[in-house]
């Protein structure tokens, strides 16, 4: 059989972790294309040489990563999703706390992380919301305003000369996996 088929563009129902695509980014330069749902080979790309070395490059970043310390907390998908629900309308928090490696949700989880080792990261402000305010946005909106929400706390903590330790988060099942680098002992 010769010749190549047309290569197909990778498209994810989640977003693509951010460290993931900074990864594969500085990985394959500009041999690809990469937006926060989708992988696609640039023009003028061999597909089975791009597949190849794409699979390569996503095989080092799971072999760097399994070799370096990262914090994780995992989240259920339906209770963190009903707190951001609940969140966009002011009735609850979702905060993310760096030091304390812990998920809340409540009225005054925000509030519940104010020592002065805590970082806290809130979840429920919603970079931008493409629903109405009488609509519940679908898991996926959620999602992609969640990974809005982690990208913008990268950015403000960039610009201030901050870390901000890698935060970022994957699904995992019926589980929101979110993983950082740990902080710095004070």
């Amino acid at each position: 059989m010769g010749g190549s088929l047309p290569f197909q563009n990778l498209r994810f129902e989640n977003c693509l972790p951010i460290n993931l695509r900074c990864f594969l980014s500085a990985e394959l330069g500009q041999r690809l294309w990469i937006d926060d749902s989708t992988i696609a080979p640039a023009s003028g790309e061999f597909p089975e040489a791009f597949m190849r070395d794409l699979a390569r490059a996503i095989r080092r970043f799971s072999f760097e990563r399994a070799h370096e310390s990262w914090v994780e907390v995992v989240g259920s998908r339906p209770t963190l999703e009903e707190g951001l629900n609940r969140g966009r309308i002011g009735a609850c928090q979702v905060v993310l706390c760096l030091h304390c490696a812990h998920l809340s949700i409540g009225l005054n989880a925000l509030g519940e992380h104010r020592g002065g080792l805590c970082l806290a990261v809130p979840l429920h402000g919603f970079v931008s919301c493409d629903y109405g305010e009488d609509q519940l946005p679908s898991s996926s909106q959620l999602r992609r305003n969640l990974y809005k929400e982690i990208a913008s706390f990268r950015r403000v903590r960039m610009s201030q000369g901050q870390p901000h330790y890698d935060l970022d988060y994957y699904m995992r099942d019926s589980h929101y996996v979110f993983t950082w680098r740990p902080l710095a002992a004070d």
